[in-house]
């Protein structure tokens, strides 16, 4: 269909420079209206010869099949585009848990969050695994009230938080 496309503006083009090209060469008066006329119906007969032979399946064929692409196309998008939410979402919980553990004079080693996808369409942290000498009720009231984290999703650990449990 490119190469039908293509075929037709270079026949419209050229067309089009030969007849302006006769227009300059002919005298001034009634010859030269009259090959104005004329040449504008061959223009006018080289725009439309584009509809010869188009067939009306084989374009509607064409222009589903660049449908299901493009929607192909889109969905790898918005499934990439999830995932980089998910992994902002995450970073910046656990950044905020680590900034709150300091700031309340809690030593938290390690923070790893976990976003989880919603029912209304978006991530929200959903849990949480903490690295600390000690648990803080402080720490997890904070965590619960201000990210939404239930209390029951909030494990503590001691050492370093590995990315195997990170899963």
């Amino acid at each position: 269909m490119m190469d039908s496309i293509g075929t037709w503006i270079r026949t419209v083009t050229g067309t089009s420079i030969l007849c302006a090209a006769a227009l300059v060469l002919l005298p001034n008066g009634r010859v030269k209206e009259t090959a104005k006329i004329v040449f504008g119906f061959i223009i006018m007969f080289a725009l439309l010869s584009v509809f010869k032979g188009w067939k009306i399946p084989d374009y509607s064929e064409a222009l589903n099949s660049w449908k299901y692409e493009a929607l192909d196309i889109s969905g790898d998008i918005d499934e990439k585009n999830k995932a980089i939410l998910r992994s902002v979402i995450e970073e910046k919980a656990e950044a905020y848990i680590l900034d709150k553990g300091d700031a309340i004079g809690i030593r938290i080693n390690g923070a790893r969050v976990r976003a989880k996808w919603s029912e209304e369409g978006f991530w929200y942290p959903y849990s949480v695994e903490l690295s600390a000498d000690e648990r803080s009720q402080e720490a997890e009231y904070y965590i619960t009230s201000e990210l939404g984290i239930a209390s029951e999703n909030i494990t503590w650990k001691t050492g370093e938080i590995s990315d195997e449990t990170a899963g």
